[in-house]
């Protein structure tokens, strides 16, 4: 890939938001916050993933 993936991940539960950390070209890393941005330990439902990649 010549630009990094763009991606937009969704949650069933409102409220958590995705700090991206890292991403290289098959690998994203990501932390999940809440509303009042602390990042989330536990292991959150995702909705859908959804990836935008120029290949």
């Amino acid at each position: 890939m010549r630009v990094p993936p763009k991606v937009k991940i969704t949650f069933f539960s409102e409220g958590y938001q995705v700090k991206l950390v890292n991403i290289k070209n098959n690998v994203i890393k990501f932390k999940v916050t809440n509303e009042h941005g602390h990042i989330v330990k536990k292991e959150i439902p995702i909705k859908g993933i959804e990836l935008s990649a120029e290949l």
